[in-house]
């Protein structure tokens, strides 16, 4: 075999060696017409499809098609939001900024009550013989400190100064009526509480939480002897001060009558009188 037969064999079965590759080697071309370069599509740069994460035609008037609805919307209407006032614009939860509003003298007075299922908690608390100790009492002071750890628990509410809590809570005879319970068959507790301050914003919540902690101390020193206890009715009642002004609960104010407010220097609301006895007539409410 000649050389040149030699190196003709070689040649016929080189190939090209990858990694030996350098940016001038060329493996393949492909033939572009002279005068036709290739735009990118839609009239982008090659800048701009290097950015591209979409195939949609930015130049389409076609409007995007969710693939999913949303599970629960979230968003809050303008005439919520009016209402509201806990809840900004986006739907945050948020603590209101109450730093503009004058102070003005507060009162919130809410009530509750704790059912028996049996006599046997009624007898206990009548004859003071509870083996936690005096119910009524100790329901008392809880309430009066439950008022004063409101904003500890309420996350949303701002500490005031609170400058009176009076918690009232009384042994109902089983049969006694009122417009505030019904089926009062095994005897009750009824528990209400009035808290003010001079500060710009109102104490309903304080008034609430001051019922609700009485109202739980009366369940926990009498569950030993009364597991179907029912706490009930727990609400506002009265409420003064502020811009949104005089709120009081007919049925109740009927039930105190006039005098009552006068007797404590509280702003007394127009009350119409309920027809027929406590409990009949309509519920109402004055603002």
């Amino acid at each position: 075999m000649t050389a040149e037969n030699s190196d003709r064999g070689r040649t016929a079965t080189r190939v090209p060696d990858p990694f030996a590759a350098t940016p001038e080697t060329t493996f393949r071309s492909i033939k572009v017409d002279e005068g036709e370069s290739e735009q990118p599509p839609w009239g982008l740069s090659k800048e701009d499809m290097e950015t591209v994460d979409s195939i949609t035609d930015p130049s389409s008037s076609a409007e995007p098609v969710a693939l999913l609805e949303p599970a629960l919307n979230t968003q809050t209407s303008a005439e919520d939001q009016s209402r509201l006032t806990h809840v900004t614009a986006s739907g945050e939860a948020h603590m209101v900024d109450v730093g503009a509003k004058a102070a003005s003298r507060r009162v919130a007075i809410a009530t509750a009550h704790v059912r028996f299922s049996n006599t046997e908690p009624f007898r206990l608390i009548f004859e003071n013989n509870n083996k936690k100790g005096d119910v009524l009492g100790v329901a008392r002071v809880a309430g009066i400190m439950a008022a004063k750890r409101t904003s500890d628990l309420i996350p949303l509410c701002h500490p005031v100064a609170i400058s009176k809590v009076e918690v009232d809570v009384k042994l109902e005879a089983p049969g006694a009526t009122s417009g505030l319970w019904a089926n009062n068959k095994y005897g009750l507790v009824s528990i209400q509480a009035q808290v003010e301050c001079v500060g710009p914003t109102g104490v309903e919540m304080e008034a609430l939480t001051a019922v609700s902690g009485a109202a739980l101390t009366v369940y926990d020193m009498c569950k030993a002897v009364d597991r179907s206890m029912f706490i009930g009715n727990t609400g506002v009642v009265y409420k003064s001060g502020g811009r949104s002004g005089l709120y009081c609960y007919f049925r109740w104010a009927n039930q105190v009558g006039k005098e009552w407010f006068g007797e404590r220097g509280l702003e007394v609301p127009n009350i119409p009188k309920l027809p027929g006895s406590r409990r009949s007539g309509a519920e109402g409410e004055v603002e």
